[in-house]
This record gives C-alpha cells, sequence and structure tokens, in this order.
C-alpha cells in the first residue's frame, strides 16, 4: 500500500492520511511491535502459501499466538486455546471486532 497509493485487497486508492489506514497500522503496530509488515512490502503477486495466525489474550494477561487456517471452526480454535492456555471451550469468549464469535452446532432434522 505504501509504494503504490493502492489497497492490496480492492485496489483502490489510499492515502497514508486515510484514517482507516492509520488504524490499520497502530494496530499492526500494538500487536506485532517488533516484527517486520509483510503486508506493506510491495509483490507483483501474493504469495501462494500465506502464514497466517490469531493473537489470543486472556483477561488476566495471558496470551498465545495459534496458526490458523481459513477453514478451521470456532470450536477448533477454542480447542487450540484450551490447549495452549487452559480453559475450556465452553468458558471462552472469542472476540472479533468486537463481535463474539459463537459455535454453530449443525444438527441433523427429523424425518
Amino acid at each position: 500500500m505504501k509504494n503504490r497509493n493502492k489497497c492490496s485487497q480492492c485496489s483502490e486508492q489510499v492515502t497514508t492520511d486515510n484514517p482507516s489506514y492509520c488504524e490499520f497500522m497502530e494496530t499492526l503496530e500494538r500487536l506485532f511491535p517488533d516484527t517486520p509488515h509483510p503486508l506493506l512490502e510491495t509483490t507483483d503477486s501474493a504469495p501462494e502459501e500465506i502464514n497466517q495466525t490469531i493473537s489470543v489474550v486472556m483477561l488476566g494477561g495471558e496470551s498465545t499466538v495459534l496458526e490458523y487456517r481459513p477453514e478451521m471452526t470456532v470450536y477448533e480454535v477454542k480447542n487450540r486455546v484450551k490447549e495452549r492456555l487452559g480453559p475450556p471451550p465452553e468458558k471462552q469468549r472469542l472476540l472479533y471486532k468486537e463481535q463474539e464469535l459463537k459455535v454453530i452446532i449443525h444438527r441433523k432434522k427429523a424425518e
């Protein structure tokens, strides 16, 4: 974005003083203070496989980083949190953009 002045997702023109861009950069800096930001580097094509992670922070301050795959369910993420930090899935509340992520249970309909 910084080199092209365009959004990497939709090719919309964006400037570095754009409020959304500034908020994005502040969030990245807060979450990953000592990590280079690969999203800002110019590349002609997106990498075929991106190592995605989720940062999990508990109210008591404990934290961990989980590897994430797009096909993972909320239940799978909660089980990974249990493995790393201890609380059972039913005691966890996962939030994304101030919205709680909920486990959806699919039940078979009676015929």
